[in-house]
């Protein structure tokens, strides 16, 4: 088996350069090549690399790409005693919310859950991304803040009850202020978070509330449309592994 520093370059113009060390050695204009060892797609910087020991594809240097999942809501959680209100337009169904606070309106949230993907580079921050409207005209320079916490579940792992969590706040703008104005509020995780650090291939469970905005806040409830978590990734699909049980 080749060295990790052996590897194939495919140039544009039909020619297989072998590097070792990052030195070029071999130059082949074969338009074929029996090839055993790791070959690589791109410049020297960003490439698709396709792995001599396993045949992984992934992307290296910056050559990241944007994976977009829904994760699932947790339905039953999210409607205790009927709220969050459902709200109806068109062919959209929301949830609109408005300031949580305890107990008047402690059920005002929803909850959301997905396996972490196998195909995320493990490091990169993700984002989670929710579509709201105003539920009513508001001022401009009015805001609205939404606070999203999260807890990861790692195998073999006691499963805690210590949450993490991230705010985001929202100006209402010029010309956007009428009823079902549309704005896209964003999170971004800390990958690395002391409490529950997010491991590819691991379950995260979070909760999205709307809290007191640091100033000028909206008067009327925000409605939640839709919701998506967006993740780097360097591998077109995770190693095919059995999983079993634990012994």
């Amino acid at each position: 088996m080749a060295a990790d520093n052996t590897y194939l370059v495919y140039n544009p113009a039909g020619t297989f350069e072998k590097h070792v060390d990052g030195v070029l050695v071999e130059e082949d204009t074969l338009a074929e090549k029996n090839i055993h060892i790791d070959t690589r797609f791109g410049d020297t910087t960003n490439f698709l690399k396709v792995a001599q020991s396993n045949g992984q594809m992934s992307w290296e240097g910056t050559y990241l790409k944007k994976l977009t999942l829904r994760p699932g809501l947790v339905e039953k959680s999210s409607k205790v005693g009927g709220t969050p209100t459902q709200v109806y337009r068109g062919l959209n169904v929301g949830y609109s919310l408005p300031i949580w606070s305890t107990p008047t309106n402690a059920d005002e949230e929803l909850y959301w859950r997905q396996r972490i993907p196998l195909r995320w580079d493990g490091t990169t921050d993700p984002q989670l991304g929710i579509c709201v409207t105003l539920a009513a005209g508001e001022d401009v320079g009015d805001k609205f803040k939404l606070q999203l916490e999260w807890q990861t579940t790692n195998a073999g792992n006691e499963m805690g009850t210590t949450t993490s969590s991230i705010t985001s706040e929202q100006t209402i703008l010029t010309g956007r202020n009428a009823a079902y104005d549309t704005y896209f509020v964003f999170f971004n995780f800390n990958a690395d978070d002391v409490n529950n650090p997010i491991t590819i291939g691991e379950m995260i469970q979070a909760r999205v509330r709307r809290i007191a905005a640091s100033a000028n806040e909206a008067t009327g409830e925000i409605i939640v449309w839709d919701w998506v978590s967006m993740w780097a990734v360097n591998k077109v699909y995770g190693v095919w592994s059995v999983d079993v049980n634990a012994t």
